[in-house]
């Protein structure tokens, strides 16, 4: 398995909500994570600027070298909301006025951030005007800082302040000739699939075009997708960009990035691809309720036949449906099974979900696929 020497925590800012006629922005240089004694930052990006009454995002990494942390996975329990200044430009009159606060606020958050050694991560956290008060202070304006506003932007259910990380990676499996395909939203039939663990993506068979998210039946978030050629003839990761409605656009018709991440080829990220695979993709959660994808694939290792479910590290069972049934509340056509021999890298018996590297999978129930075994090997999308 090719994945990078660190896990990737970034910070997602979500910019935006016009409630101010000033131009606000903010300047921040510092990202820093926690776990007990254990902290992982990065200034290394310099000063970045965020436009916070404009409709922006800003994804920021903490690169975490694999070797600071499990080899399974790691929870960071704290996230720093830093701002090195909020800078104010407004209008006094005629007269063209600036206030800069510097360091207004420099707080840690509780978080529920799981890094897995390789794999990206995405943390959003929403930052707007509206969560910083101009006012004077003995004659000499400042401005503060608004915990409430910011609280209620980014835990609107007011339940729980905690700031959770999503999977941002995706594995892409191409599926351009099963005839069976789902649609995307404009009725554009899926040639592609993605998965990360924490949700389902779908595409056209191209190199750019519309992508969608599907985490739940019922539940599609909108963007794009692209990937380049190098002159050598190599595809570097490609990426998508999720987008939402511009609050700002009263008319409703324009869009702004939400999120972004990015997506590699299953023969990039495996090796020795067979014309069988059977891959389970982890959570965030890291509980052992991974995704997995039963998929047969041909020489140029396009998808013959395609089945994707969830699978149960804890109980040993799985089930999966066809890739056209990727929306269905009650698919249609499912298999079931179990995954027992479970295995560490080295080939150690366990039984912790976090450890199992691969194992065997046996269909029990409903049949076996066109180019499926009945049973066989099953691998983890883990280092």
């Amino acid at each position: 398995m090719v994945l990078p020497k660190y896990a990737s925590v970034s910070y997602n800012y979500l910019t935006g909500q016009g409630r101010a006629a000033a131009d606000v922005s903010a300047t921040v240089n510092l990202l820093e994570i926690q776990k007990g004694a254990l902290f992982e930052t990065n200034n290394a990006n310099g000063d970045s600027t965020l436009h916070l009454n404009g409709y922006t995002n800003l994804t920021l990494p903490i690169n975490v070298p694999n070797s600071d942390i499990s080899p399974d996975s790691f929870n960071f329990d704290n996230i720093l909301f830093y701002l090195t200044s909020v800078t104010v430009n407004y209008y006094n009159g005629n007269i063209p006025e600036t206030i800069t606060q510097q360091n207004p606020v420099n707080n840690f958050y509780s978080a529920n951030i799981q890094a897995f050694p390789g794999r990206y991560c995405n943390v959003d956290m929403r930052v707007d005007d509206g969560m910083f008060v101009q006012y004077d202070q003995f004659g000499t304006p400042s401005i503060g800082f608004n915990e409430t506003n910011f609280l209620e932007s980014n835990f609107p259910n007011g339940v729980e302040h905690v700031f959770k990380s999503k999977l941002a990676d995706y594995v892409r499996f191409d599926f351009p000739g099963i005839a069976a395909k789902p649609n995307l939203s404009d009725g554009t039939p899926a040639g592609a699939l993605y998965l990360s663990g924490d949700s389902i993506g779908i595409s056209p068979y191209a190199d750019s075009g519309p992508f969608e998210l599907h985490p739940a039946p019922g539940t599609v978030y909108k963007g794009s997708f692209g990937r380049t050629t190098l002159p050598d003839g190599s595809k570097p990761p490609g990426t998508y960009t999720i987008q939402e409605p511009n609050p700002g656009d009263i008319l409703g018709i324009s869009q702004t990035p939400s999120l972004t991440g990015l997506f590699n080829m299953i023969n990039v990220v495996f090796g020795n691809v067979s014309t069988f695979e059977v891959i389970l993709f982890p959570r965030s959660a890291d509980d052992g309720i991974d995704q997995i994808v039963l998929v047969a694939l041909d020489a140029q290792l396009k998808a013959t036949t395609l089945y994707l479910g969830q699978a149960d590290l804890n109980a040993g069972t799985f089930s999966a449906h066809p890739i056209d049934q990727l929306d269905a509340v009650s698919p249609t056509g499912v298999i079931s099974g179990t995954l027992t021999n479970l295995h560490d890298a080295a080939g150690t018996t366990v039984t912790a979900q976090a450890k199992v590297r691969q194992g065997t999978f046996t269909i029990t129930t409903g049949g076996v696929p066109t180019g499926f075994a009945a049973t066989g090997r099953f691998v983890v999308f883990r280092i």
